[in-house]
C-alpha cells in the first residue's frame, strides 16, 4: 500500500527515512507539487519551499532528498489553507442594483454586503417587484 501525503511529509521533516526504503507505489504517490503546496502552507517553510519551487522538474528521489536536507528534523502541522468561498447573487438583482445605483457589477457585489436587507427590499419594492420575487432574489 503506498503512502499518504501525511507520511510523505512525516518522513522529509520528522522521521527523516531513507529514500532507498521507498517502492515503486511509495514513489508513484509522492507528488512534489503536493508535496511542496502542503510544506507552504507551514508558515516557518514557506520561504524555503518558494526557494524550491523552481526545481520542480528534478526527479522525485532528488526532489525528496533534496527537501528532507534541507528541512530540520522537526514535526510539524500544516493546516491547510482553503480559498475564499465565492458568493453568489441572483442576476436579477445584480442587474437592477446595477442600474439602481449606476455602477458596474462587480461594485455592485461589494454594495449588497455593505446594505442591509430592508434597504434592497426597498430598492425592489420601489421597482415593482413583489414579496415572493424579492424573497426568489434575495435568496
Amino acid at each position: 500500500m503506498s503512502k499518504t501525503i501525511f507520511e510523505h511529509i512525516g518522513n522529509l521533516t520528522y522521521n527523516k527515512a531513507n529514500p532507498t526504503t521507498y517502492t515503486e507505489s511509495d514513489w508513484k504517490s509522492y507528488l512534489p507539487y503536493m508535496i511542496n503546496r502542503w510544506l507552504s502552507m507551514y508558515k516557518e517553510y514557506t520561504h524555503l519551499i518558494d526557494c524550491t519551487q523552481k526545481y520542480y522538474s528534478l526527479p522525485k528521489d532528488v526532489h525528496y532528498k533534496m527537501l528532507s536536507g534541507i528541512l530540520p528534523k522537526k514535526k510539524v502541522f500544516t493546516k491547510y489553507i482553503k480559498g475564499t468561498k465565492v458568493e453568489k447573487y441572483n442576476s436579477d438583482l445584480i442587474n437592477l442594483l446595477t442600474i439602481h445605483f449606476e455602477i458596474s457589477k462587480d461594485e455592485v457585489k461589494d454594495y449588497i454586503k455593505l446594505l442591509e436587507k430592508s434597504e434592497i427590499i426597498r430598492i425592489l419594492n420601489k421597482y415593482g417587484y413583489t414579496d415572493k420575487e424579492i424573497r426568489k432574489m434575495i435568496k
